[in-house]
């Protein structure tokens, strides 16, 4: 069952106010249509062409830049903003998340807040009665429920908010970026929550700049990029286009046969990484790593070295590797064709799927070489000796134990 449909969706603003007024004025007058309408040199789309669908239990991670849309559609969905062209339809009761406390009054307490907030959602004055404990335990704000809300910190209205409107199982939940805002606990009671609204088929529409959050939450990934979109894809892609936007001066192909890195100052030729029986073999869990690279210098580069990041799938930093921190670690290296291999010990990585990006970089006022977003993925399986690590550790690395006395 389709709970969201977006068709076309268009939304423009005005720079300054005079112009804005006298745009809203002409839109009434071109009425709504499929067509956009040609916009002022002072007007700017803030959402271009947007369509997608979304089916019953459905979770989309929406991500992009700072100013891209992404919460501009949160607000057209929820009713803030009407389109300027375009149609959607979003299955109803709908819950929104848009802004802490967002349709709250500041001189109101808490409580009273609840019976406000809750009354907005459709519940009646004996169903928000049913329900208030249950939402005051959810915030763990206690006695903070009589102070007016004008004195509660931003993480307390996002509690508040949030007790409130996942109280009643929405069709359609719209969530923009307030999960960042509590703290750590809070934020785990919110993810089970929303695990339990998407289990009893709640769609959910979540902004958020956390590739983690958007990873563990979401099923789909839309990208927006300066107001426009190629519509819904796999979620590991989306995350994938966020974070490579910055950094892809450098692309590797599937086969490690890196093409030709414009504007940059060297070619990545060749990427591997192996463990310790040889680069035909899987790499096991507590493997030496091996890495070995092959890149062209277009001109000589002096104290030269090179920098691995290792990311796991969620796009998240894990570990670290610069060459300038050991002996031999900087050369100063001539125009040419040049091969290196970095041995890399103690990886103890749980087992999983990994990616490393690769910099070439010069000390002090050298120019920066090139950098290699991807440029070799690779995946760590469990030892025999050690099948208990396949069942996924909830952490990213394995600490070596030596135990010494027990009694």
């Amino acid at each position: 069952m389709i709970t969201v449909e977006v068709e076309g969706i268009y939304k423009k603003f005005s720079r300054n106010l005079g112009d804005s007024v006298r745009s809203g004025i002409r839109d009434i007058l071109h009425t709504q249509t499929s067509r956009a309408p040609e916009i002022l040199e002072s007007e700017f789309w803030a959402l271009e062409n947007i369509s997608f669908q979304l089916e019953q239990g459905d979770s989309l991670g929406i991500l992009g830049a700072n100013g891209s849309g992404k919460t501009t559609l949160l607000r057209v969905l929820n009713g803030t903003y009407k389109p300027t062209c375009g149609r959607f339809s979003i299955k109803e009761p709908t819950g929104s998340l848009i802004a802490a406390g967002a349709g709250f009054s500041p001189t109101l307490t808490g409580s009273e807040n609840i019976f406000l907030s809750a009354s907005l959602l459709g519940l009646s004055n004996k169903e928000i009665k049913k329900k208030y404990d249950s939402i005051v335990e959810f915030s763990e704000l206690g006695d903070f429920l009589e102070m007016p809300l004008s004195h509660y910190s931003s993480g307390m209205s996002v509690r508040l908010a949030f007790s409130v409107a996942t109280s009643v199982i929405p069709e359609v939940l719209l969530v923009d970026e307030v999960l960042a805002v509590g703290d750590i606990g809070f934020q785990r009671k919110c993810f089970e929550r929303i695990r339990e609204l998407r289990q009893n088929g709640t769609t959910l529409l979540i902004v958020s700049h956390s590739t983690e959050t958007t990873w563990e939450l979401c099923n789909k990934g839309l990208y927006i990029d300066n107001a426009k979109s190629e519509g819904i894809e796999e979620v590991k892609n989306v995350i994938a286009k966020y974070v490579n936007k910055s950094i892809s001066r450098g692309k590797v192909e599937s086969d490690n046969t890196v093409t030709e890195n414009k504007g940059s100052l060297v070619d990545l030729l060749d990427a591997s990484i192996h463990g310790e029986n040889g680069p035909e073999n899987d790499i096991m869990f507590r493997d030496r790593l091996t890495l070995e690279l092959k890149f062209l210098l277009h001109a000589p580069a002096q104290n030269a070295f090179i920098r691995v990041n290792i990311s796991n799938e969620m796009y998240r930093p894990i570990a670290t590797a610069d060459s300038s921190l050991f002996r031999e670690g900087v050369q100063n290296l001539g125009a040419g064709i040049h091969q290196l291999r970095i041995k890399l010990d103690e990886v103890n990585l749980k087992p999983g799927k990994y990616f490393v990006n690769l910099s070439i970089n010069t000390r002090g006022d050298g120019p920066h070489l090139g950098l290699f977003n991807e440029a070799i993925t690779f995946e760590i399986y469990a030892s025999a000796s050690n099948p208990l690590y396949d069942f996924g550790l909830r952490a990213l690395i394995d600490l070596p134990v030596e135990v010494l006395n027990f009694e």
